[in-house]
This record gives structure tokens, C-alpha cells and sequence, in this order.
């Protein structure tokens, strides 16, 4: 495990052994991927240190934390998104649906259309994620709708959820 130290009766350890720490402590998964996602998605920490971090410690408590770490690998970035992917994972294990990515980047005639929260592989139906925190201003509800007609242009549809109606489709996470 990465080395700890202390100073002046604190103690410090590098990002990834302190958000795994913190993971570890966390109540519900939610919070565990918060955490973990955030590192990632701020760029304090890569999947792959977290992924390291986690594999070195102890296995005991550390349920949560290899969920939400699963997810950073797997290319999510943020809690609901990690949500809706296991609601659509629900769904491709029952045979209804193929695989699908997280934040793929998107091309068609080779030129990037965009990157979707998540994308059903041939399907051509991705899905986005939006939040008040992420989506609230004017500009930023500008911003979403460009992009959705930018993948409809292109023959994509892009599926739009927000993290409430995500919760409101069932626990499939806990």
C-alpha cells in the first residue's frame, strides 16, 4: 500500500489510499461511488490506482468500494450514471438488450458525434444522464438540447433520465 505519514499529530496518505479509505467507510454504494467517481472524474486519482489501492488492502469491508471501482473501470463517471448502468445491465443479463458502453466516444462516417453516458452497442440508442447540478442554468439546457440533435442528426437517439427517475425505477443497485 502506498506510505502514510504524519505531521503534527495528523495523519496524510497519498489520493488513492485516502479515497479508498474513505470509500471503505462509506454507508451505501451510492456514497461509495461518489467518492471513488469523483476522484476519477476530477482526475485526483486514475481508475487504475484506485483499482491497485484496492487490491493491496484487506477484503474485508471492501464490498462497496470494488463496486464503485468496478465502475470507474468500466468508464463512469459520476453515481447515476453508474446507476443506469446497472439498470440496463439488468436487462442485457435477461437477453434483452446487447452490451453497452459507458462514455463511449461516438463516430459516424468518421466524424465524433459525442459522448454518451452509456450506449447499447448496435442499437444505435444511447442515454444521458441530466442533473440540476450538471444541466440547471440556461445555457447549459442549450447545450444538452444541441447535442441531442446533433446524435439525432446522425440517425442516433440519445435518451434523456434524470437521477430522480433513475431511484424511482427500482433498487436494482442495492
Amino acid at each position: 500500500p502506498p506510505m502514510t505519514w504524519q505531521r503534527g499529530g495528523t495523519s496524510y496518505a497519498c489520493g488513492p489510499r485516502a479515497v479508498v479509505d474513505a470509500a471503505r467507510r462509506a454507508a451505501d454504494l451510492r456514497t461509495a461511488r461518489a467518492l471513488v467517481l469523483a476522484s476519477v472524474c476530477t482526475r485526483l486519482c486514475t481508475a487504475a490506482s484506485l483499482s491497485e489501492e484496492v487490491e493491496a488492502g484487506h477484503s474485508r469491508g471492501s464490498g462497496l468500494v470494488r463496486r464503485a471501482v468496478d465502475d470507474a473501470l468500466a468508464g463512469a463517471w459520476s453515481a447515476p450514471e453508474a446507476e443506469a448502468g446497472d439498470l440496463v445491465r439488468a436487462v442485457v443479463r435477461e437477453g434483452q438488450l446487447p452490451a453497452f458502453l459507458l462514455n463511449p466516444t461516438l463516430t459516424v462516417d468518421g466524424v465524433r458525434v459525442g459522448a454518451p453516458d452509456g450506449y447499447v452497442i448496435g442499437t444505435g440508442v444511447g442515454w444521458q444522464v441530466d442533473s440540476r447540478r450538471h444541466h440547471g442554468e440556461p445555457d447549459d439546457l442549450d447545450d444538452t438540447l444541441a447535442v441531442h440533435d446533433r446524435f439525432a442528426a446522425h440517425g442516433l437517439t440519445l435518451l434523456h433520465v434524470t437521477p430522480r427517475r433513475l431511484r424511482l425505477l427500482g433498487p436494482l443497485w442495492a
